[in-house]
């Protein structure tokens, strides 16, 4: 059996046994695959590599996805930095692209496949529209990625979260495997043949007699193998340049998942609780000069008390799927210091629940958080723990209350309603980052497995 899979081998050439060894390497050096990814990681934090990254690429990236999202698909979009956000009749949802977003990893795994890939006798010419068509996929790749996953988001964030997760990485694979077997029939030439002729006369020979309407048969048949090359590299560049002017027509408004804590004269009635305390979205918002200060005096008793409760004004029009990290952001104090202290420490707790038609309300989650507190106002911004996907029907509201634990009989005082006290809360977006890194050993494998199959073939 050994000797008929040795002879088998042997018949597909040295490439597919290197391609078998590259495999049996891969997976028994698995186990520390996320020792690497996590090595990586560390190394662009350590850095600063990611600063840059999210300074200067994700707004652009952003920027690219919304203009696709809106100019092709239809999809109303506002972009704020990094964040694409979709507009409904609801609250929206976001889709923020961080540092790791953005393609790196897809960037590292295309140059793993080269430093395999083009250690044949090529022409350099052909190396380089080689390099320079893989770094262009990859953009169009990541484009892709995030487009798709933005698209399924409108149906919530499990169908866009388990479509990244699985589906998105067939497709790198899939575009890595197409890159390099285009490259093999199409563009990589033998050395050979760039000796015989200077460099500048092939490039006019590639590109003399060129027809658009046969371009795409050329192309396919390989008549014209290095001239359409080129021309794919033209035709992708322009494509990204057209996506480009696009992304500067794209609407740039405040977060609008912000939610402003407001206090309103006279009471409102949501959903059947009556209030002066509410949550407003951006286009709703209206901010007074001057902070609404919103004492609350706690107990002797150690215990948890319940201070102050604001509710989502209006009914939601959509069902929305709340599941991430929410921002707590509270401008609070203490109307007069403990005897004797400057600062006081105890903890703060903000829960969220959801209130149906009639004023139910169910608890969704809670995060609670140690704070520090004198009588002088300070903002406090705290990240709450993972939520897990729960869904607001339509018609319901949101109701975010406060508790602070008190023995003293403390005066706590929340100010908010006001652009120099702004408290808010800021909801959870899906993040789409690459987990390609684990991966790295079969971009290797590619190039010579697409090889192995030409060989076989021929």
């Amino acid at each position: 059996m050994l000797e008929k899979i040795r002879e088998r081998l042997e018949g597909y050439g040295s490439s597919a046994q290197w391609v078998l060894w590259m495999l049996i390497v891969g997976f028994s050096i698995l186990p520390l695959i996320r020792t690497v990814n996590e090595f990586m990681t560390l190394i662009a934090l350590r850095t600063g590599a990611y600063v840059l990254v999210e300074r200067f690429v994700a707004p652009v990236m952003a920027r690219m996805i919304g203009s696709i999202l809106r100019y092709v698909f239809g999809v109303e979009t506002i972009v704020n930095g990094g964040s694409v956000y979709f507009v409904t009749r609801g609250l929206p949802y976001e889709l923020y692209i961080s540092w790791n977003c953005v393609g790196w990893q897809s960037l590292v795994l295309l140059l793993f496949s080269l430093a395999t890939g083009l250690q044949g006798r090529h022409s350099l010419w052909s190396k380089l529209k080689c390099v320079a068509l893989g770094l262009e996929g990859v953009v169009v790749v990541n484009l892709l990625r995030i487009v798709s996953s933005a698209l399924l988001l409108r149906w919530g964030y499990g169908p866009a979260i388990a479509f990244h997760d699985h589906l998105s990485l067939i497709i790198t694979f899939g575009w890595l495997a197409a890159f390099w077997y285009l490259s093999n029939e199409f563009i990589l030439e033998p050395e050979v043949d760039a000796e015989k002729r200077d460099l500048v006369e092939r490039i006019r020979e590639s590109m003399r007699g060129l027809r658009l309407r046969s371009l795409l048969p050329d192309f396919i048949y390989g008549r014209r193998a290095m001239g359409l090359a080129t021309m794919a590299i033209i035709l992708v560049v322009t494509a990204l340049g057209g996506v480009a002017v696009l992304s500067a027509k794209v609407p740039s408004d405040p977060d609008p998942t912000t939610l402003s804590f407001e206090y309103v004269v006279p009471a409102v009635t949501v959903n059947g609780v009556e209030t002066n305390r509410i949550l407003t979205h951006p286009d709703y918002t209206h901010l007074d000069p001057l902070a609404h200060p919103d004492p609350y005096t706690g107990s002797l008793i150690p215990q948890w008390v319940e201070m102050w409760s604001f509710y989502l004004y209006g009914p939601l029009e959509e069902s929305y799927t709340l599941t991430g990290e929410v921002k707590y952001v509270v401008w609070l104090h203490l109307q007069l210091n403990p005897g004797g202290k400057t600062s006081y420490w105890t903890y703060i707790r903000f829960n969220i629940s959801d209130v149906d038609a009639l004023g139910n309300s169910v608890p969704v989650h809670s995060d609670t958080f140690r704070i520090k507190l004198s009588n002088k106002p300070k903002q406090h911004s705290f990240i709450g723990g993972a939520i897990p996907p729960h869904t607001f029907a339509a018609g319901h509201t949101i109701r975010l209350s406060i508790e602070i634990f008190d023995g003293f009989k403390l005066t706590y005082v929340l100010e908010y309603d006001s652009e120099s006290r702004h408290s808010y809360i800021d909801l959870p977006g899906i993040v789409v980052s690459e987990n390609l890194t684990p991966f790295l050993y079969l971009a290797l494998a590619v190039p010579p497995l697409v090889t192995a199959r030409r060989e076989e073939k021929t």
